[in-house]
């Protein structure tokens, strides 16, 4: 999967709190790399994982065209390490496909109080239908 190249942004925090209504003590760039990292005032798991989550939502859903768009983005962080003032954390993040998700939360809603439902039957396929991929951002410790 291509995903799109983050626009720099003179003001990251306005950039979020505009966008997606979230205060998040952030500044610098999107974390892409060591050069451009997000710069954050202190080692704060909680901050850095709701970052990652705004970014993945742009990269993976809303950066994305109409037949590309993922749904249901959920990130697990994988693996965290220091280097030098930096610290380099790798999320895990799952998604499916827009439209594949929004048909599984139709049949969700529709079936969940029915007898008949097949509950294990629909996590099999929702199982099935979400994808695996990585992201890794470079925070910046600054305080």
């Amino acid at each position: 999967m291509q995903l799109p190249k983050l626009e720099k942004v003179e003001d990251l925090r306005s950039f979020i709190k505009e966008s997606f209504d979230v205060e998040l003590p952030v500044e610098g760039g999107w974390g892409e790399s060591k050069e451009e990292p997000t710069i954050i005032p202190s080692s704060n798991p909680q901050i850095e994982f709701i970052f990652a989550t705004i970014k993945a939502n742009l990269l993976y859903n809303i950066l994305q065209p109409k037949e590309q768009k993922f749904g249901g983005i959920n990130l697990k962080e994988k693996k965290r390490y220091k280097e030098g003032d930096l610290e380099v954390v790798t999320y895990e993040v799952q998604a499916i496909k827009e439209d594949e998700y929004a048909k599984l939360i139709d049949e969700y809603k529709a079936g969940y109080e029915q007898e008949d439902f097949d509950l294990e039957a629909h996590f099999e396929r929702r199982k099935k239908a979400t994808k695996t991929f990585e992201l890794t951002n470079y925070f910046l410790i600054k305080g």
